[in-house]
């Protein structure tokens, strides 16, 4: 029990720093606006139309639902007012320079907090990008078909009525109503073709309009325009205009965006290191005390299962018990013939109820193990979730490190011989301060989750 316990407190640490990499995540979550999540697209090309090639050069991010109204409101603080109204619905009647603006404020929120890479950005897709996202890799007339969205089931439909997003089923990518709920504003305006970055602004600068792509509920032209639907808009609030927020790498550098730009943190580290690591092979033993865990919640499990049969035979002898006493009550008229019976049935019931009190007592010692076993396992639940232990831990991510209660959140990481600042407390990616380095490491992955 005690290499069980041991194991424990070491699985609870590895619980806490799992998921370490220094890949780019599959998926971004930006935090300050309800976790919004965002899913990372590859470089790769499609056709225009079937026609000219276009090709994305660069990765980037792109949101898995439209902006929804909560999630404009929890950086502008006010909303216009919108056709169907609702939390979870896209926000929508917006102006491009609203759009803009709204991503300088989101920009400004992530760059402040440390949450963004200094080469990467949060923009409006080209239309370019949009249109890739969109199509997924297949080169039919829609993504799911040539024809036109008749399905009834909203887990199976497309596009239709104004309804929350992620209502309808996504694109082989995972991305939702990119067919309706909203038209979505690109950075593109129309002097800027597919795949282009255009930089300019369509409200200043005369003869340009906004490129918004997708269709929406009140739009029939989803059904019958070949492709993703096109059209131009000078920016002003007219009808059903949302957009879906992208993430950009703008400059050379990490391909993560997640290295931040937060401070140092106020704190020292120890002057000089704990020593070597130990020199210790213990994935066998790491094997052998998973076999011992398992072992063991197998025969707990036995444990409930024969207590649960001993009280099943406990209620038979009960309820045969009441059987023969209602049978002998039922006799008192006949007593005086039936003696040798009913000193047959007499023996026979306390036969029985020695047999349910020898069960009754192998039932209180069976619970009585049961019980030690579970005060075991809530102290090992208990001491696994201790954040710390003084002495050296063993990971399969990230080798040897030192936990000394003293130090800590400060801990030493042995392969690199450096002290790293532990970040407490926070939503994935947490973070640790290379104090050699004098900079923030990511050192978690944000997970995949579901892809739908």
């Amino acid at each position: 029990m005690k290499k069980i316990l041991k194991y424990l407190i070491i699985l609870g640490l590895l619980q806490a720093n799992a998921n370490a990499s220094s890949e780019p995540p599959t998926r971004h979550r930006v935090e300050s606006v309800n976790n919004m999540e965002m899913i990372r697209v590859e470089p790769g090309s499609y056709k225009y139309h079937n026609k000219n090639d276009v090709t994305i050069t660069k990765p980037f991010y792109l949101g898995k639902f439209e902006v929804t109204q909560s999630e404009w409101k929890k950086i502008n603080g006010s909303i216009p007012r919108q056709r169907v109204a609702g939390d979870n619905h896209p926000v929508e009647r917006l102006r491009w320079i609203m759009v803009r603006d709204w991503i300088a404020k989101l920009n400004e929120v992530e760059k402040k907090a440390g949450k963004l890479s200094p080469n990467w950005e949060y923009d409006m897709p080209t239309q370019g990008e949009w249109e890739y996202a969109c199509r997924a890799g297949t080169t039919t007339k829609y993504y799911w078909g040539n024809k036109p969205d008749t399905t009834k089931s909203n887990n199976d439909k497309r596009i239709g009525h104004a309804i929350a997003v992620g209502s309808y089923a996504p694109n082989p990518w995972g991305f939702y109503d990119m067919y309706g709920n909203v038209w979505e504003y690109t950075k593109d305006s129309s002097g800027a073709w597919a795949g282009e970055v255009s930089g300019v602004d369509p409200l200043t600068t005369k003869g340009h309009r906004c490129i918004i792509r997708g269709g929406a509920h009140d739009y029939e032209g989803h059904s019958s325009t070949k492709f993703a639907p096109t059209k131009l808009n000078d920016g002003d609030i007219q009808g059903t205009r949302g957009f879906r927020l992208a993430l950009k790498k703008i400059a050379e550098g990490t391909d993560n965006p997640y290295a931040g730009t937060k401070a140092a943190p106020d704190a020292t580290p120890p002057k000089t290191g704990p020593g070597n690591a130990p020199d210790l092979k213990c994935k066998e033993t790491v094997a052998k005390l998973e076999k011992e865990i398992k072992d063991q919640k197998v025969e707990i499990t036995d444990l409930n299962i024969l207590i649960i049969e001993l009280r099943k035979q406990v209620a038979d002898l009960n309820s045969s018990n009441l059987a023969l006493t209602t049978e002998v009550s039922g006799l008192k008229n006949q007593v005086n013939k039936l003696n040798g019976q009913v000193a047959s049935l007499t023996t026979e019931n306390g036969e029985l109820k020695g047999q349910v009190t020898n069960l009754k007592e192998d039932n209180g010692n069976l619970q009585v193990t049961v019980t030690s076993l579970n005060e075991q396992l809530v102290e090992a639940d208990r001491i696994a979730k201790t954040p710390f232990v003084h002495d050296w831990i063993y990971t399969p991510d990230h080798g040897w490190l030192h936990i000394d209660p003293q130090n800590f959140p400060i801990i030493y990481k042995n392969d690199t011989q450096t002290w790293h600042f532990y970040e407490q407390g926070s939503i994935n990616p947490r973070y640790f301060y290379n104090f050699k380095e004098q900079k923030w490491e990511a050192w978690d992955s944000i997970p995949s989750g579901s892809e739908n």
